[in-house]
């Protein structure tokens, strides 16, 4: 046998509904562990690999973003995962592979009546947006919504502004996610299954329908390099989504954001972050990345430490990052342009949020009152300037008019 085919194979593999056709890195190992080959696969493209030069048993090992793993025998000239089965419930197939190996949307049977969603009494959520430098909260009005006793899925439309989802509760510490812009966006909220005491009571996972970069950014996330990087057709395809700004802004920061932790941003045009920063100012990072190319170009002169610190500023004032790389690039950035400058409220605010970061995946996440005002410190309960809603009605806003600007978990609409 000279070549070994990896493939994967799912029977309702819709892109958005089901399992996306997502490319996942694997490794080639012999019986000892040696690895023979790295590669990546997706629904559409498998893996080929050379296998000439190996004699004795191999395996071949999935990566999902999660971290889990899943190893097969390689007993003929082809592998083939087989995920049809992956979840309980189609809506939710695209999240599984980001959650935790034991999730309860990956079994078909009911959890545990503590575990199930509706026992976080009170849970409820918020909807806020940037606009004209402030964040305010909004109609809470999803396009789509499902649920199960795992799990509560809504989808929404965003247009081009920031926007948090914000969610709390009596037993649930607040918690502030970052979502993508500028198109459909779904988020899934379920408990959390990890073990670590650490963990918050509810995890979240969010999508902006852009399988590829997302899946990246999760690996990164969890400083999974060596997944990531075998997956060596990343590179190229960042470039492309980079330069292809102006058709999908938020995919060209997620390929920005993994040039610049592989090392591979020289490869860039800085005419292209600049436009990124300067076209398109609904999304903060294309700031935040600029400031973070100038850093590490150098700073040759005071021009350009100068408009470094413009641009880490304006990053700021444009709201917060999407996604989480760009917290570390702030941190990164502001550590080292605060000596010597002036502006020392700009490195307090990034302070503020660094202190603040929450772990969601590849979005960011923090905590705080509100997306106004970051803070450290976890608050439980409901919003002093909110009524929060009875079970099967709507929430009351900040000015006390009737509104959806806050609901309940319980009252997402069964699937």
């Amino acid at each position: 046998m000279s070549e070994l085919k990896v493939s994967f194979k799912h029977e309702a593999a819709l892109e958005g509904i089901g399992i996306p056709d997502v490319a996942l890195p694997l490794r080639v190992l012999d019986a000892e562990g040696g690895v023979v080959a790295t590669g990546a696969a997706s629904l559409s493209e498998p893996m080929r690999c050379d296998i000439s030069s190996s004699s004795g048993p191999l395996f071949v090992r999935l990566t999902w973003p999660s971290g889990k793993t899943e190893t097969k025998r390689a007993d003929g000239p082809e592998v083939v995962f087989d995920y049809s089965s992956i979840s309980r419930d189609q809506w939710a197939a695209w999240a599984v592979p980001r959650l935790n190996e034991r999730t309860s949307q990956a079994v078909s049977t009911s959890i545990p009546g503590r575990d199930a969603i509706d026992s976080y009494e009170r849970a409820w959520l918020r909807l806020w947006t940037f606009r004209n430098g402030q964040w305010s909260d909004r109609l809470l009005a999803p396009e789509d919504q499902n649920r199960n006793d795992a799990a509560v899925q809504l989808d929404f439309i965003l247009d081009e502004h920031p926007w948090c989802l914000q969610l709390g509760g009596k037993t649930i510490p607040w918690m502030i996610i970052s979502l993508p812009p500028g198109g459909r966006c779904r988020v899934l909220i379920t408990p959390n299954e990890s073990t670590d005491p650490r963990r918050e009571p509810l995890k979240v996972v969010v999508t902006g329908f852009r399988s590829e970069t997302e899946t990246l950014l999760e690996f990164l996330s969890r400083d999974s390099l060596r997944a990531a990087n075998a997956m060596a057709s990343y590179v190229p395809l960042a470039i492309k989504l980079l330069e292809g700004k102006f058709e999908d802004p938020v995919a060209a920061v997620a390929g920005a954001y993994y040039l610049l932790r592989v090392d591979k941003w020289r490869q860039i045009d800085l005419g292209w972050i600049e436009n990124l920063d300067r076209e398109i100012p609904w999304i903060p990072d294309g700031a935040i990345i600029h400031a973070a190319v100038l850093t590490r170009s150098g700073l040759r002169d005071e021009t350009t430490a100068k408009t470094a610190l413009e641009r880490l500023s304006e990053s700021l004032k444009r709201g917060v990052p999407v996604f989480a790389e760009g917290i570390s690039l702030l941190h990164e950035s502001s550590s080292v342009l605060r000596s010597g400058a002036r502006k020392t409220g700009v490195f307090k605010t990034v302070d503020r949020l660094v202190a603040s970061r929450l772990w969601a995946g590849a979005v960011f996440a923090f905590s705080g009152e509100d997306p106004n005002h970051p803070s450290p410190e976890r608050r439980r309960g409901a919003p002093s300037n909110v009524q929060l809603p009875r079970v099967g009605e709507a929430g009351l806003n900040a000015g006390g008019e009737l509104g959806a600007s806050m609901i309940l978990l319980q009252d997402v609409a069964q699937d």
